[in-house]
């Protein structure tokens, strides 16, 4: 490479460009020919039509459980909350701590009755992130931009 000239000369002379074309061309003509078989590209192809593999179930619309969703608002509160803040406490400390196990916290927490999505809040909190990735997605969009 050093004997071709400076890097800088080379890239806008479009040496490296020109590398890049003639191999994306060499393997489209491996694909087209079939020396180079792909599988779902032009080897063991579906023709779209016969290509029902979960679609039927992804096409339905689910309806929201609501009755779930008030079983868990019932459930929330009935938790010891002295314990499970101490199981939560315990996982945002380990996950702060880099040479830290996070099993035995992870699952002490849930035989205290935190939810997953707590204690994987306490765990984004351990990293300095906020606990809700919803608030964290907020503040990186660009400006001008509302979620």
């Amino acid at each position: 490479m050093e004997a071709l000239g400076d890097v800088g000369t080379l890239v806008e002379s479009g040496y490296f460009r020109n590398i890049f074309l003639h191999g994306m061309d060499r393997h489209s003509r491996a694909v087209q020919s079939g020396d180079l078989r792909i599988v779902g590209v032009n080897e063991h192809v579906i023709a779209p039509e016969d290509d029902r593999f979960l679609r039927d179930i992804a096409e339905q619309r689910f309806e929201a459980d609501y009755a779930h969703v008030e079983s868990i608002r019932a459930w929330r509160p009935t938790r010891a909350g002295v314990p499970l803040q101490a199981g939560l406490e315990r996982v945002r400390d380990a996950s702060a701590d880099p040479d830290a196990d996070l099993m035995g916290p992870i699952v002490a927490a849930l035989d205290v009755d935190a939810t997953v999505g707590e204690i994987s809040g306490c765990l984004r909190e351990g990293l300095g992130l906020p606990g809700d990735p919803f608030e964290f997605a907020a503040r990186r969009q660009p400006p001008g931009i509302r979620t």
